[in-house]
């Protein structure tokens, strides 16, 4: 009625996206805060958003530290001891994501030692695979929120126009079905050793502080190449 005599546009193109960059080496960074409890903030560099790959790390995001399977925080927190909080996400975006692990230590533990638990705690995780109600748990948790926000207009408008110039096609909820469905166990095993590796990686180190700068003071930085493949 309103809209019949505008002339349709050109398609929608997806960007050009570059390879994902893969980083070198790890990166610690020492910062001093005010906080109360050391904290250790891990990342890494993984693929772009509405990926196979992107899908696959929602879903480890959620077996590490999600409501219903939860193996990281129950190593560190319910096991070790060592931490009172871990929260883990895949940051994803257009062009490349990151993959965040945050952890809150315990009273009286130090950033050094919540490291060290961290990557024994992840020997194990890498050589898991999660059983079929944990993995149906884990791509519940992660499309659920997603699918029930459909419902409002806004942002129905704004994932169909995203999923049309990022994945050549506005079937928001055909595409991650796909994606998800297709999410077995031996990926999620996969992913975590390709995508979350122990030498290639930023780290940063929290020390609590009191009378810290607000957001923090930076006191070092050391830079540790990985091996060549």
């Amino acid at each position: 009625k309103y809209f019949a005599t505008i002339p349709r546009g050109a398609p929608a193109q997806a960007p050009a996206v570059p390879p994902l960059e893969v980083l070198t080496g790890e990166t610690q960074v020492d910062v001093a805060a005010n906080v109360p409890r050391a904290q250790v903030f891990l990342r890494w560099r993984t693929p772009r958003l509405l990926t196979s790959e992107d899908a696959r790390l929602d879903v480890v995001a959620r077996l590490l530290g999600g409501s219903r399977t939860a193996w990281l925080f129950w190593k560190l927190v319910d096991e070790k001891k060592i931490a009172v909080n871990v929260m883990t996400h895949q940051r994803s975006d257009a062009l490349g994501s990151q993959f965040e692990i945050r952890i809150e230590g315990a009273n009286g533990k130090t950033a050094k030692e919540i490291l060290t638990a961290f990557d024994a705690a992840m020997v194990d995780i890498r050589q898991r695979e999660p059983s079929k109600k944990e993995l149906a748990g884990a791509i519940y948790e992660t499309v659920i929120d997603r699918f029930l926000a459909l419902e409002r207009p806004p942002t129905r408008a704004f994932d169909f126009a995203r999923t049309s110039t990022l994945a050549e096609s506005p079937d928001v909820t055909k595409h991650d079905l796909g994606r998800y469905g297709r999410v077995d166990a031996g990926h999620v095993r996969d992913a975590v050793v390709k995508f979350l590796p122990s030498d290639r990686r930023v780290v940063l180190l929290v020390t609590p502080t009191p009378g810290a700068p607000a957001g923090g003071q930076r006191i070092g930085r050391r830079v540790t190449q990985a091996p060549t493949p």
